[in-house]
C-alpha cells in the first residue's frame, strides 16, 4: 500500500495551505497580481510538484483548474478568494479552495469524502459527498456542511454563513 500523500491532497492540504498561512506577503502579493497571474503561478506549481515523491501524479489539467474568482463577504466586506481544483479522486482530496483575506487569514477546503466499506455496512445508504472543512495551523476542522456535488456557490455561502456567525 502507498503510503505517500497524493499530489492532490498535497496541494492543498500541506503545499498551498502552508503557503497561505505561513508566507501570507508572498501570497498575496500573487493575488494582487490579478488572476490571470494567480492562475498561471499555482498552475505551474502544481506542475513542478509532479515531480515530488507523491502518489497519483498522472493528473491531467482542464482550462478551469486553478481558476480564481473574488467575493466579498458579510458587513465588513472581507475578500474571498476561491479557486477550483482538479476533480478529486479520493477521499479527502479538495474539489475547491477558499482564503479569507481578512485578519485573521482563514483557509477553507471542499473535501470529497466517497464512504469506505464500513460506512457502507452501517448505513447502506451513504453516499458520496463533498464536505466543508476549515484548516489551522494546528488543526483541520470538519464543519458539517455537505453537498452531493461541488458547488462553487454553496461553498462561499458556507463560508459566509460562518463569517457572520462570529
Amino acid at each position: 500500500m502507498d503510503t505517500k500523500p497524493t499530489l492532490l491532497y498535497y496541494f492543498t492540504h500541506q503545499y498551498l495551505r502552508d503557503i497561505v498561512q505561513d508566507h501570507f506577503a508572498f501570497f498575496d502579493a500573487v493575488v494582487r497580481l490579478g488572476s490571470q497571474s494567480l492562475e498561471k503561478a499555482v498552475r505551474q506549481t502544481f506542475e513542478i510538484l509532479k515531480n515530488y515523491d507523491l502518489s497519483e501524479t498522472d493528473i491531467s489539467l482542464e482550462d478551469k483548474d486553478f481558476s480564481p474568482s473574488m467575493a466579498t463577504l458579510g458587513e465588513k466586506k472581507i475578500p474571498l478568494l476561491v479557486i477550483k481544483l482538479p476533480n478529486p479522486r479520493n477521499t479527502t482530496e479538495a474539489s475547491h479552495i477558499g482564503v479569507l483575506l481578512g485578519k485573521p487569514i482563514r483557509y477553507f477546503t471542499l473535501e470529497l469524502h466517497v464512504p469506505n466499506e464500513i460506512e457502507k455496512q452501517i448505513n447502506p445508504n451513504a453516499e458520496t459527498k463533498y464536505i466543508l472543512a476549515e484548516w489551522t495551523k494546528k488543526e483541520h476542522k470538519l464543519l458539517n456542511q455537505s453537498w452531493p456535488e461541488p458547488d462553487s456557490a454553496k461553498f462561499s455561502g458556507a463560508i459566509e454563513k460562518i463569517l457572520n456567525s462570529v
